[in-house]
C-alpha cells in the first residue's frame, strides 16, 4: 500500500509530467466523424462487465476506431513508473492524465475520419466535462449492466493472451490451441480484493456520469449470451433499421378484419390472424435478425456481417390456432421470435395478445355492436380473474417453419449464421408473456398430423393464383391459402357434399363450427398465375392425444390438398373445427 507522502509524490510527478502536453492547444478541440458512420459510441459498464467483447463485434460490424482508456494506460504504465503504481495499486488514474492521453488519441487521423467507439471513458463526472469540453458529440451511450458477483466470478477466470491481446474466460471459452493455452497470463489487477475497490470506485462515479448523459443511456442487462447483448446493441445503434432477434409491434383490429357478429371466431379471424403473423414475418425477414443472413447491411461503407446473397427464405410450414375472437378497435400486440434454428431449418414462433387496458379501450368506442360488447366484458373479467391487469392473454398464437433454398439451383441449403442465430434464440423467454401453455393442437402442428391420403371423392374447386395472392418473390402467401382452405370448406358445407367416408362422422354445418385451428405444410407453393385444385375432406382417423396433452373432444378434423393440374401436390394441411361456444371470451382453453 502506498502512504500519503507516496502519493503526493506520484501526484506531483505525474503533473510536472503533464503540464506541457494539456497546455500544449488548450483551446483546440477534436472533430470526429459523424457523417456516413454511426457517430461516436460510449459503452459503459463494471470492470469484467463485458465491454471488451461488445466493443469487439462492434468494431467488426460498424468499422469503428475502438479507443479503450485501459489499453492505452496499460501501454504506458512502462515507460511512466508512476501511473504503473496506479494500475497495480487497483486505483483510479488522475483525471488529468487520463484526458491528456485520450485526447491525443482522438486526434490521431483515424478518429477523425471514422466513428470511434470510447471504452472506459469517462470514467468521472469531469472527465466526461473534459469530453465535451473536446468538442466531442456522444450519439450513443450503452451502460452494460452486471451484479458485483458475476464480475467477481469473470475476473478469476479471465486470462490474456500476451502474444495476440486476445481474452478468454478459461470457464467459458478456454482457447482450443494448446499453445496459446499455455502462454496464458493473468493481468496484475485481476484480484477479487483489487475489483472490490475498482467495483466501489465504479458505483461512485456511475450516477454522476449517467446523470450528465441523461437522455441517450441505453441500459442494457448483460449477464447473458455476448450473441444476445449485442442484438441488443444492435437494436439501439441501429434503430429503425435492425429489430432483433424478437419483434413486437401493436395493431388496432379494423371492422373488415373481423367475422360477422353472428359469426365471432370465424373464418375472417383466421385469416386476419394470419395476415398480423405474415406481417411480423416480413419485419423479421425484411428488418430482423434474418436480414442479414442475406443482405448485410454497411455503415460508413463497410458491411461487416458476412452475407450469402444466394440464399432465401420459403416458407416450408405454417400454423396459425386461434384462442379468441377479433372486435374492431381492439388493440393487439403482435410477436415474433425466433425458436428453434435448424441445419436447414428456422422456426419461429408468433403470437397475438391483448390486455385489460386494451379491451377497456375499445369497450368506450361507438362502432362495436351489442353482442361485441358483451364479448369484450367477457373478456375483461376473464382477464380480471385470471391474468390481472398488467397480464396478457393470447388471442392467436402459432409458429412457422422456414427453410432456407439457393437461388441458382432451387436445392435445400444449410442455414448461413446457424451458431450466432442459435445463440439468439428465445428458449422460453416469452413464457411469461403467455397466457397458457402452447396448446395441444399447435404441438400436434408442429410433429405434423398424420392423414390418411386424399379421397378420390374429396371435395374440390379450381383457382387460379391472383397478383394480389402473392409476394415480392411471386410465391403465394400463407394468408392466401389459409384463405383458399376457408373457401373451400364453405363451399363444400353450403353445398352440403362434404365427402364422410364414415358414417359416424356427422355433416358439417358453418353455423355450429368454427375454425380453431389450421396448420399447413409447402411442398412446391404455387406462383402467380398458376391453376390449382383444392380439395378438402373430413378425417376418418384422428391423432392420438400426446403424454401429458389433454384428449381433444368434440373436434372435427378436416383434411385439404392443393395440386396443381398435373396432379402433383403442392402442399397439404389438416384443420380443426370446434363448436362455436368453445371460442368464447371466458373459457377457450378449457374446451381442450
Amino acid at each position: 500500500m502506498m502512504n500519503d507522502s507516496e502519493d503526493g509524490a506520484i501526484e506531483a510527478a505525474v503533473d510536472r509530467e503533464l503540464a506541457e502536453d494539456l497546455h500544449r492547444s488548450p483551446h483546440e478541440g477534436v472533430e470526429l466523424a459523424q457523417e456516413g458512420s454511426v457517430g461516436t459510441i460510449l459503452i459503459c459498464g463494471p470492470p469484467s462487465g463485458g465491454k471488451s467483447t461488445q466493443c469487439k463485434r462492434l468494431v467488426d460490424k460498424y468499422g469503428l476506431i475502438h479507443v479503450s482508456a485501459g489499453d492505452l494506460l496499460r501501454a504506458r504504465q512502462n515507460l511512466m513508473p508512476e501511473l504503473a503504481a496506479y494500475i497495480d495499486a487497483g486505483r483510479l488514474v488522475p483525471d488529468e492524465l487520463v484526458c491528456a492521453i485520450i485526447k491525443e488519441r482522438l486526434a490521431e487521423r483515424d478518429c477523425r475520419e471514422k466513428g470511434v467507439l470510447l471504452d472506459g471513458f469517462p470514467r468521472t463526472h469531469r472527465q466526461a466535462e473534459v469530453l465535451a469540453d473536446l468538442g466531442v458529440t456522444v450519439s450513443h451511450v450503452i451502460l452494460l449492466k452486471v451484479e458485483d458477483e458475476v464480475v467477481y466470478g469473470r475476473v478469476e477466470n479471465r486470462r490474456i493472451d500476451p502474444v495476440s491481446g486476445q481474452i478468454f474466460n478459461m470457464k467459458m471459452s478456454p482457447p482450443e490451441d494448446p499453445a496459446v493455452l499455455a502462454r496464458l497470463v493473468m493481468r496484475s489487477d485481476d484480484t477479487r480484493d483489487k475489483m472490490r475497490q475498482r467495483l466501489a470506485m465504479y458505483h461512485d462515479n456511475i450516477d454522476s456520469i449517467m446523470q450528465f448523459y441523461k437522455g441517450l443511456v441505453q441500459p442494457i442487462e448483460a449477464d447473458a449470451h455476448p450473441d444476445r447483448v449485442f442484438d441488443r446493441i444492435r437494436d439501439i445503434i441501429e434503430g429503425d433499421l435492425y429489430w432483433g432477434c424478437h419483434i413486437q409491434r401493436s395493431m388496432t383490429v379494423r371492422n373488415y378484419e373481423c367475422s360477422p357478429t353472428n359469426d365471432l371466431g370465424g373464418s375472417r379471424d383466421l385469416i386476419t390472424a394470419t395476415q398480423y403473423s405474415e406481417h411480423m414475418l416480413w419485419l423479421m425477414l425484411g428488418r430482423g435478425v434474418l436480414a442479414d443472413v442475406r443482405n448485410p447491411i454497411s455503415f460508413a461503407g463497410r458491411p461487416k456481417i458476412r452475407a450469402n446473397k444466394n440464399v432465401r427464405f420459403l416458407v416450408r410450414a405454417h400454423s396459425v390456432e386461434l384462442c379468441h375472437a377479433l372486435v374492431p378497435g381492439l388493440d393487439v400486440h403482435c410477436r415474433v421470435w425466433l425458436e428453434h434454428v435448424g441445419e436447414r431449418s428456422v422456426v419461429l414462433g408468433h403470437t397475438i395478445a391483448t390486455t385489460q387496458a386494451d379491451v377497456e379501450r375499445a369497450l368506450k368506442l361507438l362502432m362495436i355492436t351489442g353482442q361485441q360488447r358483451r364479448y369484450l366484458e367477457t373478456l375483461r373479467e376473464s382477464l380480471q380473474r385470471k391474468f390481472g391487469p398488467h397480464r396478457e392473454m393470447e388471442i392467436a398464437r402459432g409458429v412457422t417453419v422456414l427453410v432456407t433454398i439457393d437461388r441458382q439451383t432451387g436445392a435445400l441449403t444449410a442455414v448461413p449464421q446457424r451458431r450466432r442465430l442459435r445463440n439468439l434464440v428465445l428458449k422460453g423467454a416469452l413464457q411469461a408473456a403467455r397466457s397458457a401453455p402452447r396448446s395441444a393442437m399447435i404441438e400436434f402442428a408442429a410433429t405434423r398430423l398424420q392423414m390418411e391420403a386424399c379421397p378420390d371423392e374429396a371435395f374440390k374447386i379450381e383457382y387460379r393464383v391472383q397478383p394480389r395472392d402473392v409476394g415480392l418473390d411471386d410465391y403465394i402467401n400463407p394468408a392466401t391459402l389459409v384463405s383458399l382452405v376457408e373457401m373451400a370448406r364453405f363451399e363444400a358445407e353450403v353445398s352440403a357434399v362434404y365427402p364422410r367416408a364414415s358414417k359416424r362422422v356427422k355433416p358439417l354445418t358453418s353455423s355450429t363450427l368454427r375454425p380453431r385451428c389450421l396448420w399447413l405444410e409447402t411442398r412446391s407453393p404455387p406462383r402467380l398465375g398458376d391453376r390449382v385444385i383444392m380439395r378438402t375432406w373430413i378425417l376418418n382417423k384422428r391423432p392420438e392425444a400426446a403424454k401429458g396433452v389433454p384428449a381433444l373432444t368434440g373436434l372435427v378434423f378436416v383434411g385439404f390438398e392443393l395440386k396443381d393440374m398435373a396432379s402433383k401436390v403442392l402442399l397439404r394441411g389438416c384443420q380443426v373445427l370446434s363448436p362455436a361456444s368453445s371460442v368464447s371470451a371466458g373459457d377457450s382453453h378449457a374446451k381442450l
